[in-house]
């Protein structure tokens, strides 16, 4: 009686609508023939519809049954007995049947047939190619554990259909989440820079910014989170609270670093945050060694940034300025004094800075050579550099033509040298894939590390002193420094003091970027030794062609997103030097923040970038895999060409912007 019904309804919304339809063609075509016509055509179409539509439901229902049967018994045991949600789809991912169970409780009494299972399970065209036999999958806000099974049609091996049992895990996963959030968690907040707020200020000044950072600290960390906030030391908080309040603080970008930089804005010092997080522990000890190492590498990369440890990896927040300039010289000193007992001890020293050395590399390390024959006229030292790949070729041959001319050591050659005893400094650099040997640096078993770029995750962690200086321009102004600590009886000769001086003036370009009080000290130290300015800037000056190649890749450079963007398309040679000079000369330019040279040397492509400051050429160039400094940073791919490394720096940008803003 249903069906009859059911039919009859039917009967007369078709014979409504085809009486609608001839009455408005009549009104329309004041013709009857027309009209008819017209219907005709109408009718001939929806039963032509209804017929296809009731072979291509036989067609399915044949194919679905021919699929069952070719499974086996125990599958069609299983699929008659449970019940589970269970949706069927062949190879195209088309659904094909499922149960009542699934169409119940899955899709809300809804009905899929004839689509595509991605509708339900997202991104299932690449998990189908992966072939996993489990799948977790969101729909309609329940979270599923979805199993696969395959079953090859017994006549036909191409015709396939998969079963997928759908497990609702969504109070488990709710659960999980809950005790996640839960988990205590813990973090470190140290102060940047506490000394020199201390030197600077007045006993009320100096009470007025601490007793201003501590109640933004406990207002930030303590209100409505339950945290325990216990300061340690007189620059150091730790803090343990729950993880779900970590996770809020990530969605507003750690707002906490920009309220305590209002802190000193009408007083003589700065005051920043760094802040080490431990999250996604088993337990609050691995917590606590996580945040500790996360606070190391905030402070490693400048300061006033948050850093979050889980498992692996590392995520920053902030770290758009640059790091805070420390005065006070007490770490130097410590520093020099441990470099020397070291280099006592040791039969040899060996001195090592990155690939492609630079003057500032270079220089570090002619610094250094002069530091360890000040501490033992006798000691035996060289000098590791690729004689044929460096930046250097001008100060190279003034230097060999003076009695360091011997020192200098191909990274083949130094094996020769090392033992047990041997000392290996490495300056300008702490990233172990960014050394002039990297079998040098394994071969030595004791390590001192002399850098002043931002840190990173892959870096030297084994070193018996690792001093890291981001606030300082230069290697050779942190070299420059321990020097003065080393010895009073004889003094450095003036072409150390020229090559140390040209490596502070290629980091600050000329005193401009980057430079601080210590800077200008070390520059009127190395004068005093007798550094020759003049001589000094012949070691940057250049010939005719390689002036013709900036100018042309400063002339064809874009603007994106207020960075100049050059690409040396048409260019032949080593352009890194070229590049670099491009690069500086593109800030120049009027309403330009950050410049990008993109060129091919060898079989790589690479990216020179530089930066006015205000935007931080260091965290997008990480992003492209490379590093560097805020205002000085580079990056270099393997198997893409010019215009794929643009598109891959435009995206870091974009990224960059986005997590800025």
């Amino acid at each position: 009686m249903k069906n009859l019904f059911e039919f009859n309804k039917r009967f007369f919304y078709v014979f409504f609508l085809i009486y609608i339809f001839l009455f408005f063609s009549f009104v329309i075509t004041k013709s009857y023939e027309i009209a008819l016509c017209q219907s005709i055509i109408v009718i001939l179409a929806g039963i032509f519809n209804y017929i296809r539509s009731s072979l291509s439901k036989k067609y399915m229902h044949k194919s679905l049954n021919k699929l069952v049967d070719s499974l086996s018994f125990n599958k069609q045991n299983m699929i008659n007995n449970l019940k589970l949600p269970i949706i069927m789809i062949n190879n195209n991912g088309e659904i094909i049947w499922y149960n009542s169970v699934f169409r119940n409780n899955v899709l809300d009494n809804t009905d899929l047939f004839g689509q595509n299972i991605s509708v339900i399970i997202k991104d299932f065209d690449k998990l189908f190619i992966n072939n996993n036999p489990k799948i977790i999958t969101n729909y309609k806000n329940k979270i599923y554990d979805v199993y696969i099974s395959l079953s090859k049609n017994k006549t036909d091996s191409d015709e396939s259909v998969y079963i997928m049992f759908f497990i609702d895990e969504t109070n488990r996963s709710n659960l999980e989440t809950q005790i996640i959030n839960n988990k205590p968690t813990v973090v470190m907040i140290n102060i940047d820079n506490y000394e020199d707020i201390v030197s600077n200020t007045t006993t009320s000044e100096r009470n007025k910014i601490i007793n201003d950072v501590e109640l933004i600290i406990n207002d930030y960390f303590g209100a409505g989170t339950n945290g325990i906030i216990r300061k340690t030391e007189k620059d150091l908080f730790v803090i343990v609270l729950e993880q779900k309040y970590i996770i809020k603080m990530i969605e507003n970008k750690f707002s906490i670093l920009e309220k305590v930089r209002t802190v000193s804005d009408n007083i003589k010092a700065s005051v920043t945050l760094s802040i080490g997080i431990g999250l996604d522990t088993s337990n609050i000890n691995e917590s606590e060694q996580f945040a500790k190492q996360s606070l190391d590498m905030a402070l490693g990369r400048g300061g006033d940034q948050v850093v979050i440890k889980h498992d692996d990896n590392f995520e920053f927040f902030g770290g758009l300025s640059s790091g805070q300039v420390k005065s006070i010289k007490v770490k130097a000193r410590i520093v020099a004094s441990s470099l020397m007992e070291l280099i006592e001890e040791s039969d040899n020293v060996v001195i090592m800075g990155h690939r492609f050395a630079d003057l500032d590399c270079f220089g570090a390390s002619i610094g250094m050579a002069k530091g360890v024959k000040l501490v033992d006229p006798q000691k035996e030292v060289y000098i590791v550099i690729d004689k044929e790949k460096n930046l250097v070729e001008s100060l190279l041959e003034k230097v060999k033509n003076s009695y360091l001319e011997n020192i200098f050591v191909s990274p083949d050659e130094v094996g020769d040298y090392i033992n047990k005893k041997t000392l290996l400094i490495i300056v300008d650099t702490h990233i172990k894939s960014f050394l002039e040997s990297i079998e040098v640096y394994q071969s030595c078993k004791r390590v001192v590390v002399i850098d002043h770029h931002r840190k990173v995750v892959d870096y030297i962690n084994d070193a018996v002193i690792f001093y890291h200086e981001p606030s300082a321009s230069s290697a050779c102004e942190m070299v420059t420094e321990l020097l003065q600590y080393f010895s009073n009886k004889e003094s450095i000769s003036n072409i150390e003091a020229e090559a140390l001086l040209s490596g502070i003036m290629l980091d600050t370009r000329n005193f401009v970027f980057k430079t601080g009080v210590r800077t200008f000290e070390a520059a009127a130290y190395l004068k005093k030794h007798g550094a020759n300015t003049i001589e000094v800037k012949k070691l940057f000056s250049s010939n005719m062609d390689v002036y013709q190649k900036k100018t042309k890749l400063v002339s064809t450079a874009e603007i994106y997103r207020k960075c100049a963007i050059s690409l040396a398309k048409d260019f032949n040679g080593d352009l890194r030097v070229v590049a670099a000079q491009a690069a500086d000369e593109l800030l120049t330019i009027n309403d330009i923040d950050a410049s990008f040279v993109v060129f091919k040397f060898e079989d790589k492509t690479m990216i020179s970038a530089r930066s006015m400051g205000s935007i931080n050429v260091q965290i997008i160039m990480e992003y492209l895999g490379g590093g560097g400094h805020l205002t000085m940073a580079g990056a270099q791919f393997n198997n893409k060409n010019i215009e794929e490394s643009n598109k891959e720096l435009l995206g870091a940008i974009d990224k960059y912007y986005q997590k800025d803003n």
